[in-house]
């Protein structure tokens, strides 16, 4: 069995400091629990990344994923 805690962030948004030191405990704690970063922004209908602050309604959201694991 896994589990997964996914922190998903906004553009413009951050990890609070409870929230990294919560993200580094999960982390820590290694076995079947996984943990990420995952960070949502907003995308061209080809996939490219929207360069303004605020996309129109016609863009789809995209996410990048980082896994957070300590050795």
């Amino acid at each position: 069995m896994k589990c997964l805690f996914s922190e998903v962030k906004g553009p413009g948004d951050r990890l609070s400091e409870t929230q990294e030191n919560w993200i580094d405990f999960l982390a820590g704690l290694g076995g079947s629990l996984e943990v990420e970063l995952c960070h949502l922004r907003e995308v061209e209908p080809n996939g490219s990344p929207v360069s303004a602050p605020k996309a129109a309604k016609n863009k789809k959201p995209g996410r990048e994923i980082r896994r957070i694991s300590k050795g």
